[in-house]
């Protein structure tokens, strides 16, 4: 919805231009500085716009490789700056294979846990490349914004992996508990009932 954000879409839309994008620290910040940006992001480009009947602008990103803000020079008519790439490593072996596997695995648990999760366990149906898949995950489970920077940030594929399933089985647990908490409120909530029934019943 930000005006300098929709100058940024109209000046590349329709051309093979690639975008700088990182995430805010605050997003009721209208005018980020340096400051108020985290400096990992990502370089990519415009899958396709959609303008939206109340005036804001959805946008629909393919992120191509990771950068690091080094610099704003300018925030009109939109943040233009100096980012350098980063580029990954990736180490294919078996402990990665499994590492994505068990990711997925938590993934598609976590997901039946909480939410209808047919589409999204169709879209991991979907994904054949494992660090692909990894990068997928680490988008799409709910976590905290800080928590994907730090993944993002992490330039060995397989300690991303690691650190998505450490951040998984924590969720994975945390469900848990708030789930046998509602179960035993409920069912002391229940007993209460019935005491209550019981002694109108006396009463009577």
């Amino acid at each position: 919805g930000r005006k300098s954000s929709k100058k940024l879409v109209d000046a590349v839309r329709g051309t093979e231009a690639k975008i700088a994008v990182v995430c805010q620290k605050d997003p009721r910040t209208e005018e980020p500085e340096m400051d108020d940006l985290y400096t990992i992001g990502a370089i990519a480009r415009i899958v396709r716009v959609l303008d939206l009947p109340d005036e804001t602008t959805t946008i629909i990103l393919q992120g191509l490789h990771k950068i690091e803000l080094k610099s704003i020079h300018s925030n009109q008519p939109y943040i233009t700056g100096k980012a350098d790439s980063i580029f990954e490593e990736v180490d294919n072996d078996k402990e990665f294979h499994m590492l994505v596997k068990s990711c997925q695995d938590s993934a598609v648990e976590i997901l039946r846990m909480t939410e209808n999760s047919e589409e999204a366990t169709f879209n991991m149906s979907t994904i054949h490349e494992e660090i692909q898949m990894l990068n997928f995950l680490c988008t799409n489970i709910k976590m905290p914004l800080k928590d994907k920077v730090e993944l993002l940030a992490e330039n060995s594929i397989k300690e991303r992996a690691y650190k998505l399933l450490t951040i998984l089985d924590r969720e994975k647990q945390f469900i848990e508990i708030q789930r046998h908490i509602m179960h035993k409120t409920h069912r002391e909530i229940d007993q209460q009932q019935r005491e209550y029934f019981v002694q109108q019943q006396i009463k009577n």
